[in-house]
């Protein structure tokens, strides 16, 4: 029987497992982890702060008991040096490791901004529990001034939920708008004004170029020349794959991991699945695409090639202060919004057909519809 090791611990992983084990796989899984391996749902890190999350409270599995559960042996708190596919060996900080077939999982990290904004490693972010922990500690004290660079999905997010913690966030947008060129203005603007009335303070239309400090108080310089004060900054300006280790290995990158429908990457026994893998050509950085390539990958794995299917799918945002969906095709050409009596549909159309829409406040109570509509 094959030995199957993975790189990375998070949910892509454990998704994995769980469908090999349930497909009847029993021959060795093993995991190669940079941190602990405890099991957590990371959208949930965006939005803790409001209910006071300990650090400890995300846990939803300690590493031991989903390890023992699923028969998986965890290499944690362990860095992957290199990777030889002509051997089959995965070289780590503690030694070197043989696999059968390896699926690299190991997420995606915060997109840096410049050097000299982050030269010392001072931003914060929320893409991981450690993280979490960090910024955690340093928001303890109500007189904190944070400050997020980035208003797309998870800033906007940690911003609402840090106003409904107490908080008088600041939220520095190089757009426009919330959610630019993902989501109409005006759908986007009636987000805006929720969260203002919350507490959010946005700054649109700036990058952030540089960021001095002066003990505890950061100056952050931004693009217009003005200079703003945070106690904390937390970097939300995106996602960026590492393809080094994999571009070491002569696997195939792009802006992430390259892989056909089979998850397959072009070195053969290596797949990549999760935030790392661009799938045909295009990164699915969400949620709700973990669970059908976990389920696929698992089936090609024990024999029973599936391909990947992710024509749409249902992708949350968590704004307190209006609960927000939206699914998409394919990129909108046309958007047409209606308002709802505390909420807003956006429907978006290509060629003159529904290729998408979204949903905020009240209007949630229409998405089923939507989604038959789209469909």
């Amino acid at each position: 029987m094959m030995n199957i090791t993975i790189i990375g611990a998070g949910l892509a992983c454990y998704k994995l497992v769980t469908f090999l084990r349930k497909r009847k796989y029993d021959g060795e899984i093993r995991v190669i982890s940079r941190c602990d391996g405890h099991q957590y749902y990371k959208p949930k890190l965006s939005t803790g702060f409001s209910d006071a999350l300990h650090p400890d409270d995300h846990i939803t599995e300690d590493s031991g008991a989903w390890a023992d559960k699923l028969d998986v042996t965890l290499v944690n708190d362990t860095v992957v040096t290199s990777i030889s596919p002509e051997t089959k060996t995965v070289h780590t900080s503690r030694g070197d490791f043989s696999y059968g077939k390896l699926v690299l999982a190991f997420g995606a990290s915060p997109r840096a901004i410049t050097s000299s904004v982050d030269a010392d490693g001072a931003l914060d972010n929320v893409n991981s529990l450690q993280s979490y922990r960090l910024l955690y500690e340093k928001l303890k004290s109500q007189d904190c001034q944070p400050l997020i660079i980035g208003a797309g999905l998870v800033g906007c997010e940690l911003s609402s939920d840090l106003a409904n913690a107490g908080y008088q966030p600041t939220l520095v947008s190089s757009g426009d708008y919330p959610f630019h060129g993902l989501l109409p203005r005006v759908f986007s603007e009636f987000i805006k004004g929720k969260m203002i009335e919350a507490g959010v303070r946005f700054v649109d239309r700036q990058l952030v170029v540089n960021m001095t400090r002066d003990e505890a108080v950061f100056g952050i310089d931004l693009s217009s020349g003005k200079r703003e004060a945070a106690t904390v900054v937390v970097n939300c300006a995106g996602l960026s794959v590492n393809t080094a280790l994999a571009g070491q290995a002569g696997i195939a990158t792009d802006s992430g991991i390259l892989t056909d429908r089979y998850l397959q990457t072009n070195v053969d026994d290596i797949y990549a699945i999760g935030d790392c893998a661009q799938i045909d050509g295009q990164l699915h950085q969400y949620i709700a695409p973990i669970q059908v390539c976990a389920r696929a990958l698992a089936a090609t794995m024990t024999g029973q090639a599936t391909p990947v299917n992710l024509t749409f799918y249902p992708v949350e945002i968590k704004i307190q202060q209006s609960p927000t969906r939206f699914m998409l095709k394919e990129k909108p050409t046309e958007w047409k919004t209606e308002e709802t009596a505390d909420g807003m549909i956006a429907r978006g159309y290509r060629d003159g057909q529904l290729c998408g829409f979204a949903v905020t406040g009240d209007a949630l109570a229409q998405m089923n519809a939507l989604v038959v509509e789209l469909a």
